[in-house]
This record gives C-alpha cells, sequence and structure tokens, in this order.
C-alpha cells in the first residue's frame, strides 16, 4: 500500500507542476523580458530553464533575446546579461509597415 500511495503522491506533483507551467504560456517571455528591461543579470541555469537551451558561446541569440556572457558569478554559476534586440515591439512604440 505504501508503494501505491509514494506513486499517487508522484503522480499529483507531476499533475501540479504541469498546470503551473501551463498556467501563463508567456510567463517565460515576460521573465525573460523584465530581466532586459531591469538590466538584470541570470545565471546560466535559469538562462537554460527560460529558453531551453544552455549557453555555450559568449553571446546569442533566442528570438528577440541577446544574451551576454558578463565575467561575474552567480554562486558557481556564470552570470549573463539579458537584452532584448532593438527591432523588438516593445508596448507604446508606433510601428511603421
Amino acid at each position: 500500500m505504501l508503494n501505491n500511495s509514494n506513486k499517487t503522491l508522484q503522480l499529483v506533483e507531476v499533475i501540479a507542476q504541469q498546470l503551473a507551467a501551463n498556467q501563463d504560456p508567456l510567463a517565460k517571455y515576460k521573465a525573460l523580458e523584465y530581466a532586459a528591461n531591469h538590466i538584470m543579470l541570470l545565471p546560466t541555469s535559469k538562462i537554460k530553464e527560460l529558453t531551453g537551451a544552455k549557453p555555450r558561446k559568449s553571446r546569442f541569440h533566442r528570438g528577440i533575446f541577446v544574451f551576454s556572457k558578463t565575467e561575474d558569478k552567480i554562486g558557481r554559476e556564470t552570470a549573463w546579461r539579458v537584452q532584448m534586440t532593438p527591432s523588438a515591439y516593445r508596448p507604446g512604440q508606433t510601428q511603421q509597415f
């Protein structure tokens, strides 16, 4: 019976994680946008979590975001500066088509 309880608990945890992850489909984008707008540095693990890719070069692009490696560390990890490309749409800007 204990084994079934553990499996049930694991299943509930997986379902809860999926529900939390699916609540806002733009959550990762918003986190990157916030980091870019507030000139925040993010550790490698957070970049991987938000983009799905571990950075391997000193500078790389994902969508409208540019990630630049810094000499700083966050714990043991490299710190990355997040910027948005100049052509990225920002609310309040007028777009010319």
